[in-house]
């Protein structure tokens, strides 16, 4: 997975006319990051399925993931964006959401598959053994499993793209949402606490309530392609942060260019700290003038 491939996906899409692009596959695939970059390139806000959920997910376990989403606003945002151009849905079973909210044209489908390599000459897909192991005790899993296997979206797709899961990871290499690859020191990973923590809402408490959430995606770092050098303590210190749910400050960005991006003036630690987190949006202050 790289910036090449998913500009190619761009103006495959383009090309296409379709107005709805539909990111698809399972849990940990990487589909968060592709959506990310998708937001960076095309120059809109990516509708996050998981976004839907209700905040407090214990009450409804046990039902299906689509009667507990919030099918009406996700309806009601999906056919806002897709009225004024196109449109970017991420998620797990997107193709079951988008037949329920966004059924007027055939969507543009992407499968990303996080893939790894055991040997020089061998490719390998973790969710294709559980695909052929069947049904799981996870509820969850049992219904991409069973969806997979009704709609066979990991081989009835527009654009595939594949994630090496042996280079990125919360370990190693991240990508940014404009391409660029960046690392965090493994020091500041395992201080954290982040390896254990599950992610719950879009961003990270902002400790200003004027703060806007921001598309990450949508946002230029404004950084030569290169890894930036991360400092261990300061990228522990927000990770940490993010981690134990306490507020941090919003970054600064300019006022959005004719091509949707802001530029990020000040934060570039909250930015990669954020991305490592697996947020997709970022609080931030518009800079005067």
């Amino acid at each position: 997975m790289g910036g090449q491939s998913v500009s190619e996906l761009v103006a495959d899409f383009r090309a296409s006319r379709r107005n709805v692009l539909a990111v698809d596959g399972f849990m940990g695939s990487g589909k968060t990051p592709i959506s990310l970059m998708l937001e960076f390139l095309l120059g809109i806000g990516c509708t996050h399925v998981d976004d839907y959920l209700p905040s407090d997910t214990t009450a409804n376990k046990g039902r299906p993931f689509l009667e507990v989403l919030n099918l009406n606003r996700l309806q009601t945002d999906i056919r806002g964006a897709a009225s004024t151009g196109p449109a970017v849905v991420e998620g797990i079973l997107v193709r079951d959401v988008l037949s329920r909210v966004y059924a007027d044209s055939p969507a543009y489908h992407v499968y990303v598959a996080a893939v790894w390599s055991p040997s020089k000459t061998e490719v390998r897909w973790n969710e294709g053994d559980r695909l052929r192991l069947g049904a799981s005790n996870d509820e969850l899993d049992a219904q991409i499993v069973e969806y997979h296997r009704r709609l066979g979206p990991q081989i009835n797709f527009d654009r595939s793209l594949l994630r090496d899961q042996d280079r990125f990871s919360v370990n190693s290499t991240l990508l940014s949402p404009d391409g660029q690859q960046f690392a965090i020191p493994h020091q500041a990973i395992q201080e954290s606490g982040i390896k254990k923590w599950r992610r719950r809402g879009s961003a990270y408490q902002s400790a200003d309530a004027t703060a806007v959430n921001l598309p990450l995606g949508l946002i230029d770092p404004r950084l030569p392609v290169a890894t930036p050098d991360l400092p261990r303590d300061r990228m522990k210190e927000l990770i940490s942060a993010i981690v134990q749910g306490n507020p941090i400050a919003p970054v600064k960005v300019s006022h959005a260019q004719r091509n949707g991006i802001y530029n990020l003036i000040e934060g570039h630690h909250r930015y990669f700290a954020s991305i490592t987190s697996g947020f997709t949006r970022l609080p931030a202050i518009l800079a005067s003038g």
